[in-house]
């Protein structure tokens, strides 16, 4: 493991420390409860968003797109100044700093997911087309990796995902609070499985106690413990069929 690889994994861990004590602001049961801690959190973000958004509109830089943490705009580059000078005033008024990076394309499939590519070439995902983390169920990362591979080098996404040997890349992650059974075995809470050519849907019983599926697991065969191999029965054609579908969902 690399020393990046080893902060990404230290990282996740404090991001899921931060979250909950966040979640914990609005608990009465917790010790943590602050209601107005809460809405300083939260405010003081979106408020400051909104102030750089209106900046740049006003100094007729058109901002494409919002979420949380960030914005997209975009400029001449003889405009880039003049929108830096307006970003640092609204630092200077909100306290808060700013990181800016030049994209040389971005693809979305909403405000929350999307990929882009930097000027100096760097891949990036954020939502769904993102890695997994300690956060994030894992999903079938090979598929996204594919799509990435694509847009940037223009790969052939059938390629990749033929050509890969790590069986985790292949596999996906379902949290069942009733329970998954497959075949009639229990599985547990959390349930691992890839797409086989001779899988069938996994099932927990619902409220009304009927067998109910769980989402997207047409053609899926439990993996609970993890093999070293790429099984011989992996259905390439699902993962390739998911590629093009997350592919035309950017856009592409």
């Amino acid at each position: 493991m690399t020393k990046i690889e080893e902060l990404d994994i230290i990282q996740g861990g404090l991001k899921i420390c931060l979250n909950g004590t966040y979640g914990k602001l609005s608990s009465m049961y917790s010790k943590l409860y602050t209601p107005e801690t809460l809405l300083a959190v939260t405010l003081t973000g979106q408020l400051t968003m909104l102030m750089a958004i209106e900046a740049l509109e006003l100094g007729g830089i058109s901002v494409l797109s919002s979420n949380t943490d960030s914005l997209v705009f975009k400029c001449k580059k003889s405009e880039l100044k003049k929108a830096e000078d307006i970003i640092g005033g609204v630092e200077l008024v909100s306290g808060l700093n700013f990181e800016f990076d030049f994209l040389k394309a971005q693809y979305y499939r909403d405000v929350n997911s999307y990929v882009y590519i930097t000027e100096n070439g760097k891949m990036g995902a954020k939502g769904v087309y993102a890695p997994p983390t300690l956060s994030k169920n894992n999903e079938y990362p090979i598929v996204f990796d594919a799509i990435k591979a694509h847009l940037k080098d223009g790969t052939p996404m059938e390629d990749v995902i033929k050509s890969c040997t790590d069986v985790t890349k292949f596999v996906s992650g379902r949290a069942v609070a009733k329970g998954g059974h497959w075949k009639g075995k229990y599985l547990g809470k959390m349930v691992r499985f890839y797409y086989s050519t001779e899988g069938e849907p996994i099932y927990y019983t619902n409220v009304h106690g009927n067998d109910a599926k769980v989402a997207t697991t047409d053609g899926a065969k439990p993996m609970m413990d993890l093999v070293d191999e790429i099984p011989a029965d992996l259905d390439y054609d699902k993962y390739i069929e998911l590629a093009h579908k997350h592919l035309e969902n950017l856009g592409c």
